[in-house]
């Protein structure tokens, strides 16, 4: 959306902190993330942190679980220090599609997205 063009700039700003050196294709580093990201939300679900009913449908749900101390802690510096990209995923999250034709999955090359549900 033309709008959200100013968000374009956060790619080019954080493109030199790459923490562990170069990384393999966009495409290939995602899909080798998957298995690491799918075992990190069964431990949120596990933990009642995020919802198991919606997690078992692929959705992902907070509940009012109170987070732990310590893991709260790493999560406000992580929003802290990069709080320019909280704006760019809530506009993410909320206003663009993942699925279908246009989708974040097509727009991206990141996942398969022509067998999607309609």
């Amino acid at each position: 959306m033309p709008k959200h063009r100013r968000f374009r700039t956060l790619a080019d700003k954080y493109e030199s902190t790459k923490p562990y050196g170069e990384q393999p294709d966009s495409r290939l580093l995602f899909n080798r993330m998957e298995p690491i990201q799918v075992a990190a939300l069964d431990t949120l679900a596990g933990q009642n942190i995020i919802a198991p009913p919606r997690w078992r449908t692929n959705e992902v749900s907070a509940t009012e679980e109170a987070i732990v101390p310590e893991l709260l802690e790493r999560l406000e510096e992580a929003s802290n220090r990069y709080e320019d990209l909280d704006p760019f995923l809530d506009i993410l999250a909320s206003e663009y599609r993942l699925t279908g034709a246009d989708g974040l999955k097509d727009r991206t090359g990141l996942l398969e997205h022509r067998h999607d549900a309609p």
